[in-house]
C-alpha cells in the first residue's frame, strides 16, 4: 500500500479544488510532481504559478525555453523531464544537433551560436554554480537583463523539490544516477562530473543506479543497478553515452516493477 494515496479532486475542500483546477488548466492535467504537491495545495498552487509564468508568459521563445529545460534536465539526469520535453523542444524549433549534444553531454562548439549560448549558461549554473563574466556578458547582450533573469530561474526550476516534500513521499520518489552508487555520488556529483570522476579514479566499470530519494544526495536505498564497462581511451562523453543507454534500459524496468508492487 502506498504511504500517501492519490489525491482525488472530489475529496478536496472548495479552496483546494480551486487550486486543482488552476493546476489542471495550466498543465493539462494534475500529474507527476503536481499530483504529489496536491497533498499541500498552497505549495502546488505557487509552484504551478511560477511554472506557468516561466513556460507560457515569459520573454524566452518557445525553442529557447525548451532548450533550457532540456539542458537542465540532462544535467540532473531528470529522465522524466527529458522524455516529456524532447519532442516539445523539437516541435518548438530546437535543432536535432543541439538535442544530440545534450543527449551525449558533448561540446557546443559546432552548434549555432544562440543555442550554444543557452546550453553553456545553463551548464555553468549547474556545474560551476555561477556564470563566468565573459559568458554573462554574451548572455546579457543576447537576451537583455529581464530575459536573462528568466533563463536563470528556469534553469533552477528543476531543483524546487524541498526536503519536506521528500520526507512526505519517502519510499515513493526514485532517481536514476549515472554511476554505481555509493561510489561517485553525493553533492555536486551529476552530469559530466560523475563520468570524469570515474575515469580519474581508474575504475574499470561504471553503470546506472536507480535508488529511492531521501534528504541526502544519492544516499537513498538502492533499488537496481546495471554495470557498464569502462573502455581504454574512454572520454567523459563516450562513457556518458553508454551509461545513458543503461539508464534507459534500467529505469523503465524498475518503474514497472514498483508499479506492480503498489497496485
Amino acid at each position: 500500500m502506498p504511504r500517501l494515496p492519490a489525491v482525488k479532486r472530489e475529496d478536496l475542500d472548495a479552496d483546494a479544488q480551486a487550486v486543482w483546477d488552476r493546476v489542471s488548466a495550466s498543465r493539462g492535467s494534475v500529474r507527476g510532481p503536481s499530483a504529489f504537491m496536491m497533498h499541500n495545495p498552497p505549495i502546488a498552487d505557487r509552484v504551478a504559478e511560477l511554472g506557468s509564468q516561466l513556460r507560457f508568459r515569459g520573454g524566452l521563445s518557445g525553442a529557447d525555453r525548451e532548450l533550457a529545460i532540456l539542458t537542465a534536465g540532462r544535467e540532473v539526469e531528470a529522465t522524466y523531464e527529458w522524455a516529456a520535453h524532447e519532442p516539445l523542444g523539437l516541435e518548438a524549433g530546437v535543432s536535432r544537433e543541439a538535442v544530440e549534444v545534450l543527449r551525449h553531454q558533448g561540446s557546443t562548439a559546432a552548434l549555432q551560436e544562440h543555442e550554444a549560448l543557452i546550453i553553456d549558461v545553463v551548464r555553468a549554473i549547474y556545474r560551476e554554480h555561477k556564470v563566468p563574466d565573459d559568458l554573462y556578458a554574451k548572455a546579457e547582450a543576447a537576451f537583455g537583463q529581464p530575459t536573462l533573469v528568466e533563463l536563470v530561474v528556469l534553469a533552477g526550476y528543476l531543483k524546487l523539490v524541498h526536503s519536506s516534500v521528500v520526507a512526505r513521499f519517502r519510499g515513493r520518489m526514485i532517481n536514476v544516477h549515472p554511476a554505481l552508487l555509493p561510489a561517485f555520488g553525493g553533492s555536486g556529483m551529476y552530469g559530466h562530473r560523475v563520468h570524469e570522476a570515474v575515469l580519474a579514479s581508474g575504475a574499470t566499470e561504471s553503470g546506472a543506479t536507480v535508488h529511492f530519494v531521501d534528504e541526502a544526495f544519492d544516499r537513498g536505498a538502492i533499488i537496481a543497478q546495471e554495470k557498464v564497462p569502462v573502455h581504454k581511451g574512454d572520454t567523459a562523453e563516450t562513457l556518458a553515452a553508454r551509461v545513458l543507454e543503461a539508464e534507459h534500459r534500467l529505469l523503465p524496468k524498475v518503474v514497472l516493477d514498483l508499479a506492480r508492487r503498489i497496485s
